[in-house]
């Protein structure tokens, strides 16, 4: 298992938490959007549940609750028009292709609702994403405060993102019209995607790189004169940044293996 966390935690135990901390996001996904969205956790679930347990079940593995959270996480950031068979297909799509291939959760690199996502965006661009949400973004911050707090997530992370968001809309506000507030969907991306302890980088100073790069990407992703707190902008800017984790962290690594010698 590649997950990099303090304390006394394993696999079990932070799924645990991850799923527990994702209530009061969903919570107020509902409460902006309607018992609809029940219906729709309730196929992501079946689907990535069927292909947990078909991958499992042939590699001869304890079964993890890991399609528990994709489910949960994919269905907060999902456009309220997607089809059901557009919903499956995505899900299919971010489970087998982002974790099931690579061995299981905690074996994968990139965050398989992070990929289900950005196959929806890219696969049906007519989807529109769902209002911001104020609820959201105070739930999503209060859950990201308590696995900050038992050491799920890292603080480097989420500073290096702030920093960088930031500065660079500062420097970019005249040329590009570009700004940053951390709404419902940057707030929950963060927390859920881009703070992924399986996807995330895992050295300290990868992990300041890491964060740093998201926000760079979310402000640069976003469109000229529009705030860049989309489901767009900060899917892409987690999937990129998570693509570049594990070369950040060698890159790490070998500059304190050169600095020792």
């Amino acid at each position: 298992m590649t997950v990099h966390v303090r304390g006394k935690w394993n696999g079990p135990l932070i799924m645990a938490a991850t799923i527990a901390a994702l209530l009061p996001p969903f919570a107020a996904a509902i409460h902006d959007r309607g018992l609809a969205m029940l219906a729709s956790l309730a196929l992501a679930a079946a689907v990535a549940l069927l292909w947990q347990l078909t991958f499992e079940r042939v590699r001869g593995r304890p079964h993890t609750w890991s399609w528990a959270a994709i489910a949960v996480t994919f269905t907060v950031m999902i456009p309220p028009d997607l089809a059901y068979w557009q919903l499956g297909l995505a899900v299919t799509f971010g489970i087998v292709l982002a974790e099931q291939v690579f061995g299981g959760w905690g074996r994968n690199f990139l965050n398989p609702a992070t990929v289900a996502m950005a196959f929806v965006l890219f696969s049906f661009p007519t989807t529109v994403a769902g209002p911001e949400s104020m609820e959201l973004a105070i739930t999503s911050a209060v859950s990201g405060a308590a696995l900050l707090t038992a050491g799920l997530v890292s603080w480097r992370i989420i500073a290096g993102f702030a920093i960088a968001a930031t500065a660079i809309t500062f420097i970019s506000a005249d040329s590009l019209g570009v700004n940053w507030i951390p709404g419902g969907y940057v707030m929950f991306g963060l927390v859920f995607l881009i703070c992924d302890p399986v996807s995330a980088a895992s050295t300290n100073a990868g992990r300041w790189t890491h964060g740093a790069l998201a926000g760079s990407l979310m402000v640069l992703l976003g469109q000229p004169g529009s705030q860049s707190q989309s489901v767009n902008t900060i899917v892409f800017a987690a999937l990129l940044a998570s693509l570049f984790a594990p070369l950040i962290d060698r890159i790490v690594i070998e500059l304190h293996v050169r600095r020792r010698n």
